[in-house]
Protein backbone atom coordinates (compact mmCIF):
# COMPACT_ATOMS: atom_id res chain seq x y z
CA UNK A 1 0.00 0.00 0.00
CA UNK A 2 2.45 2.54 0.79
CA UNK A 3 4.72 1.54 -2.43
CA UNK A 4 1.23 2.06 -4.06
CA UNK A 5 0.78 -1.00 -5.15
CA UNK A 6 -2.58 -1.76 -7.10
CA UNK A 7 -4.29 -4.49 -4.88
CA UNK A 8 -7.75 -6.29 -6.03
CA UNK A 9 -9.73 -7.69 -3.75
CA UNK A 10 -12.24 -10.20 -4.86
CA UNK A 11 -14.93 -11.74 -2.58
CA UNK A 12 -16.19 -14.97 -4.09
CA UNK A 13 -18.86 -15.47 -1.30
CA UNK A 14 -22.90 -15.24 -1.13
CA UNK A 15 -22.96 -12.32 1.16
CA UNK A 16 -22.24 -8.97 0.64
CA UNK A 17 -18.73 -8.03 1.52
CA UNK A 18 -19.50 -4.68 3.35
CA UNK A 19 -17.04 -4.69 5.40
CA UNK A 20 -14.07 -5.10 3.60
CA UNK A 21 -15.67 -2.45 1.24
CA UNK A 22 -15.91 -0.03 3.71
CA UNK A 23 -12.45 -0.20 4.63
CA UNK A 24 -11.25 0.75 0.84
CA UNK A 25 -14.08 2.49 -0.04
CA UNK A 26 -11.62 5.80 -0.53
CA UNK A 27 -8.85 4.34 -1.56
CA UNK A 28 -7.43 4.02 -5.17
CA UNK A 29 -4.91 1.42 -4.50
CA UNK A 30 -7.32 -1.07 -3.14
CA UNK A 31 -10.34 -2.30 -5.62
CA UNK A 32 -12.84 -4.33 -4.06
CA UNK A 33 -15.06 -6.79 -6.35
CA UNK A 34 -18.02 -8.19 -4.41
CA UNK A 35 -19.89 -11.05 -6.15
CA UNK A 36 -23.38 -11.74 -3.86
CA UNK A 37 -26.86 -12.51 -3.39
CA UNK A 38 -28.70 -8.87 -3.25
CA UNK A 39 -32.49 -9.25 -2.63
CA UNK A 40 -35.00 -8.03 0.04
CA UNK A 41 -34.57 -9.22 3.34
CA UNK A 42 -31.57 -10.63 2.96
CA UNK A 43 -28.35 -9.72 5.05
CA UNK A 44 -26.51 -6.98 5.43
CA UNK A 45 -28.75 -5.54 2.25
CA UNK A 46 -25.91 -3.97 0.97
CA UNK A 47 -23.72 -4.11 -2.67
CA UNK A 48 -26.33 -2.44 -5.22
CA UNK A 49 -24.28 -2.68 -8.52
CA UNK A 50 -24.42 1.43 -8.30
CA UNK A 51 -22.63 1.31 -5.08
CA UNK A 52 -18.75 2.24 -6.81
CA UNK A 53 -16.68 4.08 -3.40
CA UNK A 54 -16.64 7.72 -2.25
CA UNK A 55 -14.12 10.66 -2.90
CA UNK A 56 -10.40 9.08 -4.26
CA UNK A 57 -12.05 6.00 -4.49
CA UNK A 58 -14.92 6.53 -6.80
CA UNK A 59 -15.11 4.04 -9.45
CA UNK A 60 -12.70 1.25 -7.02
CA UNK A 61 -15.81 -0.33 -5.28
CA UNK A 62 -17.16 -3.04 -8.06
CA UNK A 63 -20.47 -4.84 -6.73
CA UNK A 64 -22.10 -7.54 -9.00
CA UNK A 65 -25.51 -8.72 -7.56
CA UNK A 66 -27.36 -11.74 -8.57
CA UNK A 67 -30.81 -12.78 -7.85
CA UNK A 68 -31.74 -16.25 -5.80
CA UNK A 69 -30.32 -19.71 -6.74
CA UNK A 70 -28.23 -18.32 -9.48
CA UNK A 71 -26.46 -21.44 -11.44
CA UNK A 72 -23.46 -22.10 -12.59
CA UNK A 73 -24.52 -21.59 -16.39
CA UNK A 74 -25.33 -17.90 -15.28
CA UNK A 75 -22.80 -17.00 -12.65
CA UNK A 76 -19.65 -18.35 -14.36
CA UNK A 77 -20.28 -16.00 -17.48
CA UNK A 78 -21.19 -13.07 -15.49
CA UNK A 79 -17.97 -13.01 -13.27
CA UNK A 80 -15.41 -14.52 -15.42
CA UNK A 81 -16.32 -10.85 -18.02
CA UNK A 82 -16.46 -8.54 -15.08
CA UNK A 83 -12.81 -10.11 -13.73
CA UNK A 84 -11.74 -9.49 -17.00
CA UNK A 85 -12.86 -6.07 -17.19
CA UNK A 86 -11.39 -5.38 -13.80
CA UNK A 87 -8.15 -6.85 -15.03
CA UNK A 88 -7.95 -4.86 -18.30
CA UNK A 89 -8.56 -1.23 -16.26
CA UNK A 90 -6.73 -1.81 -12.74
CA UNK A 91 -4.20 -3.69 -13.65
CA UNK A 92 -3.36 -5.48 -9.99
CA UNK A 93 -0.50 -6.29 -8.75
CA UNK A 94 -1.77 -8.74 -5.78
CA UNK A 95 -5.28 -10.31 -5.89
CA UNK A 96 -6.84 -11.41 -2.68
CA UNK A 97 -9.78 -14.02 -3.34
CA UNK A 98 -11.73 -14.87 -0.44
CA UNK A 99 -13.67 -18.38 -1.53
CA UNK A 100 -16.62 -18.57 0.93
CA UNK A 101 -18.58 -21.86 1.15
CA UNK A 102 -21.82 -20.12 2.21
CA UNK A 103 -21.87 -19.48 -1.92
CA UNK A 104 -22.38 -23.46 -2.55
CA UNK A 105 -25.29 -24.97 -3.06
CA UNK A 106 -27.45 -26.56 0.17
CA UNK A 107 -25.41 -23.71 2.18
CA UNK A 108 -28.24 -23.25 5.30
CA UNK A 109 -27.49 -19.89 4.67
CA UNK A 110 -26.86 -19.41 1.32
CA UNK A 111 -29.12 -18.67 -1.73
CA UNK A 112 -27.10 -19.65 -5.02
CA UNK A 113 -27.42 -23.29 -6.81
CA UNK A 114 -23.94 -23.24 -7.61
CA UNK A 115 -21.36 -25.89 -7.24
CA UNK A 116 -17.68 -26.11 -6.43
CA UNK A 117 -16.70 -26.34 -10.22
CA UNK A 118 -18.31 -23.07 -11.11
CA UNK A 119 -16.48 -21.52 -8.33
CA UNK A 120 -13.52 -23.28 -9.27
CA UNK A 121 -14.04 -21.85 -12.98
CA UNK A 122 -14.17 -18.48 -11.60
CA UNK A 123 -10.60 -18.94 -9.46
CA UNK A 124 -9.06 -20.12 -12.75
CA UNK A 125 -9.95 -17.28 -14.61
CA UNK A 126 -8.40 -14.89 -11.85
CA UNK A 127 -5.12 -17.35 -11.97
CA UNK A 128 -4.47 -16.36 -15.77
CA UNK A 129 -3.63 -12.76 -14.40
CA UNK A 130 -0.22 -14.03 -13.41
CA UNK A 131 0.26 -11.94 -10.56
CA UNK A 132 0.76 -13.13 -6.89
CA UNK A 133 -2.44 -14.27 -4.97
CA UNK A 134 -3.46 -15.14 -1.81
CA UNK A 135 -6.20 -16.90 -1.09
CA UNK A 136 -8.54 -16.69 2.47
CA UNK A 137 -11.61 -19.03 2.92
CA UNK A 138 -14.85 -17.31 4.81
CA UNK A 139 -18.21 -17.83 5.41
CA UNK A 140 -19.81 -21.79 5.00
CA UNK A 141 -22.72 -23.25 6.98
CA UNK A 142 -22.83 -26.52 4.91
CA UNK A 143 -19.88 -28.25 6.65
CA UNK A 144 -19.75 -31.08 4.30
CA UNK A 145 -20.12 -29.45 1.38
CA UNK A 146 -17.59 -26.91 2.18
CA UNK A 147 -15.19 -28.96 2.98
CA UNK A 148 -15.25 -30.90 -0.41
CA UNK A 149 -15.69 -26.90 -2.14
CA UNK A 150 -12.19 -25.99 -0.49
CA UNK A 151 -10.48 -29.16 -0.87
CA UNK A 152 -11.05 -29.20 -4.43
CA UNK A 153 -10.37 -25.67 -4.57
CA UNK A 154 -7.32 -25.93 -3.04
CA UNK A 155 -6.13 -29.18 -5.46
CA UNK A 156 -6.23 -26.58 -8.43
CA UNK A 157 -4.18 -23.74 -6.89
CA UNK A 158 -1.88 -26.27 -6.22
CA UNK A 159 -2.41 -27.86 -9.79
CA UNK A 160 -2.56 -31.30 -7.82
CA UNK A 161 -5.13 -34.07 -9.27
CA UNK A 162 -6.88 -35.89 -6.21
CA UNK A 163 -9.51 -38.91 -6.24
CA UNK A 164 -13.16 -37.98 -6.24
CA UNK A 165 -13.73 -40.70 -3.75
CA UNK A 166 -13.42 -39.82 -0.13
CA UNK A 167 -10.53 -41.03 1.83
CA UNK A 168 -11.31 -42.66 5.19
CA UNK A 169 -10.87 -40.17 7.68
CA UNK A 170 -12.69 -39.56 11.48
CA UNK A 171 -15.58 -37.64 9.75
CA UNK A 172 -16.04 -40.76 7.13
CA UNK A 173 -19.77 -41.57 7.44
CA UNK A 174 -20.43 -37.90 7.59
CA UNK A 175 -19.53 -37.58 3.71
CA UNK A 176 -22.37 -40.01 3.16
CA UNK A 177 -24.28 -41.70 1.20
CA UNK A 178 -22.02 -41.25 -1.44
CA UNK A 179 -18.77 -40.45 -0.39
CA UNK A 180 -17.22 -38.46 -3.23
CA UNK A 181 -16.44 -34.94 -3.56
CA UNK A 182 -19.07 -33.85 -5.46
CA UNK A 183 -21.84 -31.98 -4.22
CA UNK A 184 -25.58 -32.24 -5.73
CA UNK A 185 -27.38 -29.15 -7.44
CA UNK A 186 -30.90 -28.37 -6.05
CA UNK A 187 -34.14 -28.88 -8.13
CA UNK A 188 -34.85 -25.18 -8.19
CA UNK A 189 -35.95 -22.37 -10.94
CA UNK A 190 -32.46 -20.02 -11.33
CA UNK A 191 -34.32 -16.71 -10.76
CA UNK A 192 -31.69 -14.63 -12.60
CA UNK A 193 -31.76 -14.26 -16.45
CA UNK A 194 -28.81 -13.47 -18.79
CA UNK A 195 -30.93 -10.02 -19.71
CA UNK A 196 -30.56 -8.58 -15.89
CA UNK A 197 -27.14 -9.88 -15.51
CA UNK A 198 -25.56 -8.48 -18.89
CA UNK A 199 -27.03 -4.67 -18.05
CA UNK A 200 -25.17 -5.23 -14.65
CA UNK A 201 -22.07 -5.79 -16.80
CA UNK A 202 -22.55 -2.74 -19.08
CA UNK A 203 -22.87 -0.47 -15.62
CA UNK A 204 -19.91 -1.73 -14.05
CA UNK A 205 -17.67 -1.97 -17.17
CA UNK A 206 -18.82 1.76 -17.45
CA UNK A 207 -17.95 2.90 -14.74
CA UNK A 208 -14.89 1.20 -14.39
CA UNK A 209 -13.87 3.05 -17.78
CA UNK A 210 -14.99 6.50 -16.65
CA UNK A 211 -13.21 6.29 -13.01
CA UNK A 212 -10.69 3.69 -13.39
CA UNK A 213 -9.26 3.41 -17.45
CA UNK A 214 -9.37 7.62 -17.46
CA UNK A 215 -7.23 8.01 -14.72
CA UNK A 216 -4.66 5.85 -15.24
Amino acid sequence: MRDKVNVCICLLFVISGDGVENAFCSSKYVMTVSTHLHEAGYFPGTGNVTDIGIGAGRGYTVNAPYDRDISGEMFVPYFTEIAQAVYETFRPNVCVIQCGGDVISGDHLGGTNLLPGDCISCVKKILEFKVPFIFLGGGGYNIINTAKYWTALTATILNVEISKDIPENDFFLEFGPDYVIDVCKRNVKDKNNAQDLSKKVCVIKDNLERYVRSAS
